[in-house]
């Protein structure tokens, strides 16, 4: 009997969706007040229509995390150098406008989409009721897969079918037996990190959270390849998910009587990788930032308890 993958302090958590999935779930509008290094300034109207306009008389609205997230360490040059654009900011709060919507389970678009994702993971029909026992082979961690998503909101959802549509094969990969990889559960926690890594979510307070957030430098790397790029999100999550399945498969090789238990030291390792990789240098694009990542070795002795 497999044990239990638990969630990384499940959190409701919504994504932006790709351009196939451009459908808001939210009626609420949000009005975001922004203004950029570059001098410009513009009103975000987030929620069910979004929309952007410009204005020459708003206040600075950089994330507070980012403003408090200073090293004395740093010289002035490379703070100025961290600054948002106004075309970063609008970016990153139009992502983060959507990213706490929950997932409801009396919602019928949502179902549906559960829906989607059986049908692009399994042949056999799902019937008139979501709980099958055939869940928990694409790594749920029971029948209904919706329990699992108060964990990782909508967002979490949209990132599995995306995925499943994209990489059909590492996903069979993933569904192996012999790899034991709860490949649902690890998804949650991939897109659960980046969430609060890239201080995406509403709940950050920066004195309790600094620890876990990603530094000046690697959120504005993050938003040049938003501000370029809007399924980036999207694309971060695949690369970060493929790799930890890989380290999952190589933990096992190297190291004895590896359990579910041991599941943390995978992504342990992982955080640290996307953590060198992202404050390695300023990039220009999420292509320059994936080579330098796929370059860059995970593993220690360290981390292996060797």
């Amino acid at each position: 009997m497999q044990e239990e993958i638990k969630t990384v302090e499940p959190i409701t958590i919504h994504v932006k969706p790709s351009p196939a999935h451009k459908k808001s779930e939210s009626n609420n509008e949000t009005i975001i007040k922004v203004e950029g290094e570059d001098g410009e300034s513009a009103t975000l109207v987030a929620g069910k229509k979004s929309s952007v306009a410009s204005s020459k008389s708003m206040e600075n609205q950089e994330p507070i995390t980012h403003i408090k997230n200073k090293s004395i360490i740093k010289n002035c040059f490379e703070e100025k150098k961290t600054r948002l654009t106004v075309l970063e900011l609008r970016a990153f709060y139009s992502l983060k406008a959507d990213c706490n919507i929950p997932f409801d389970n009396e919602n019928e678009h949502h179902n549906k989409m559960v829906i989607k994702l059986w049908n692009t993971l399994f042949t056999e029909p799902l019937g008139d009721k979501i709980p099958n026992e055939l869940w928990k082979e694409f790594g749920f961690q029971n029948s209904d897969p919706r329990t699992d998503f108060r964990g990782g909101g909508i967002t979490g959802l949209r990132m599995l079918i995306s995925y499943a549509e994209n990489y059909p094969e590492m996903v069979k990969r993933m569904s192996g037996q012999t790899e034991d990889f709860l490949a649902a559960v690890s998804s949650i926690n991939v897109t659960y990190f980046l969430i609060k890594y890239l201080h995406l979510a509403d709940f950050l307070i920066y004195e309790k959270d600094k620890s876990e957030i990603c530094s000046r430098k690697a959120l504005k790397n993050f938003c040049v390849f938003l501000s370029k790029d809007p399924d980036v999100f999207y694309k971060l999550h695949d690369l970060l998910f493929t790799e930890l399945y890989e380290l999952w498969v190589d933990l096992k090789k190297r190291k004895k009587g590896v359990t579910i238990m041991d599941f943390g030291i995978c992504f342990d390792a992982l955080k640290s990788k996307v953590t060198r990789a992202l404050n390695r240098s300023f990039y220009t694009s999420f292509d320059q930032f994936k080579i330098y990542y796929s370059g860059l070795v995970a593993w220690s002795g360290k981390a292996l308890g060797n």
